[in-house]
């Protein structure tokens, strides 16, 4: 697991090797890139709601 600042610096990492947490982790990661959109439409997005 990756720990950010505020200013989206890299803090820390910490390696998890417990298999049920690294499944529950890898569950949360599959979720996330299932709702990802590429870069492009995202910016797209938000500059027609400014």
């Amino acid at each position: 697991m990756l720990h950010f600042g505020d200013q989206d610096h890299l803090l820390s990492y910490e390696l998890i090797t417990e298999p049920a947490e690294v499944v529950r982790y890898a569950v949360v990661r599959d979720a996330a890139m299932h709702q990802a959109v590429p870069y492009e439409r995202f910016a797209t997005q938000v500059a027609a709601t400014e």
